[in-house]
């Protein structure tokens, strides 16, 4: 049940996500793999726990990816 509604969220959010990826990278493919790498943490904490709001968090780990690289 959690895989198939993140899967949902991914299908209903992902292009959300690649023009904020785009926005902290300048960079389409950079942008991508910052998605990619912020959905498997994503999923992991999905997993996890009940998270509030994916969206925001999303954001929040994909912010956090970016600045440590």
């Amino acid at each position: 049940m959690a895989d198939e509604e993140f899967a949902e969220f991914v299908a209903g959010s992902l292009s959300r996500q690649l023009r904020f990826g785009h926005v902290l990278t300048g960079d389409p493919d950079a942008a991508a793999d910052l998605v990619q790498e912020a959905l498997a943490r994503t999923l992991r904490a999905w997993r996890g726990h009940p998270i509030d709001d994916p969206h925001a968090f999303m954001r929040k780990v994909m912010v956090n990816s970016y600045a440590s690289a």
